[in-house]
């Protein structure tokens, strides 16, 4: 996994992969970022992540070994990270993603259905005028696993967990009958090893499938333990 290296101008809110979730690592990281951290263990009915969140810098979730900063530079999280003795792993900037409706959802699959058709029309034309090309070698690798650059490593997730927070998994999908795969969901009356969205097992077989018959990969960590975690119906939100 890369570090990052984007810069930026203004403070912003970073997720922080750390060593471990100690408080001797929780005051390492305060001293080094100069910014007071809370823990997950205050973290109750009446004290919200967001509560916390105001009242510090940020918060560090004991049983994941991730912080959560707010208001600092990434030139400072680079600092602290390129020092010998940091327990800083890995920091990337916070995203945010938000479920879509079915006229947005509509619009993505007519987007992806045109991106497809442009790309098959421009490979049929580059196989037309480069007959000598081996077919296997232009679709070695989908365009997720190519553009965060799996080619380059064999590791495949061995010894690591992958939990998908999605719309759930379908339970009897062939790729996945070798597979063991536990999980739990949150949405009342809806399963989390049935799938109605589509979207929650189509993630899994990015982040976790298999090989193909071929022995290629299409999946990141083909090795790596699955858990579900249904957060979302199977409407999508």
């Amino acid at each position: 996994m890369g570090k990052q290296s984007k810069s930026q101008a203004k403070p912003g809110r970073f997720i922080v992969l750390l060593d471990d979730a100690h408080k001797r690592t929780r005051t390492k990281v305060e001293k080094q970022l100069n910014l007071k951290l809370a823990s997950s263990e205050e973290l109750s009915d009446s004290v919200r992540a967001q509560d916390l969140m105001s009242a510090t810098s940020g918060i560090v979730f004991k049983n994941l070994g991730v912080a959560v900063v707010d208001a600092v530079e990434a030139e400072k999280l680079q600092k602290a990270y390129t020092q010998s003795s940091s327990p800083i792993v890995y920091f990337e900037e916070e995203r945010e993603f938000r479920p879509v409706d079915e006229l947005s959802k509509l619009n993505e699959i007519k987007a992806t259905l045109k991106q497809l058709s442009e790309q098959t029309d421009a490979l049929e034309k580059l196989l037309k005028a480069n007959p000598q090309i081996p077919v296997d070698e232009l679709l070695q690798w989908t365009w997720g696993l190519d553009v965060i650059g799996v080619d380059t490593t064999k590791l495949r997730g061995k010894g690591t967990s992958i939990c998908i927070l999605d719309t759930g998994f379908y339970g009897k999908h062939p790729d996945f009958k070798d597979r063991q795969v536990i999980g739990k969901s949150f949405i009342p009356n809806e399963d989390w090893d049935y799938d109605g969205n589509g979207h929650g097992t189509h993630c899994t077989g990015t982040a976790a499938g298999g090989l193909t018959k071929e022995g290629l990969r299409y999946g990141v960590a083909s090795e790596a333990q699955i858990a579900i975690g249904k957060v979302l119906a199977d409407s999508g939100s």
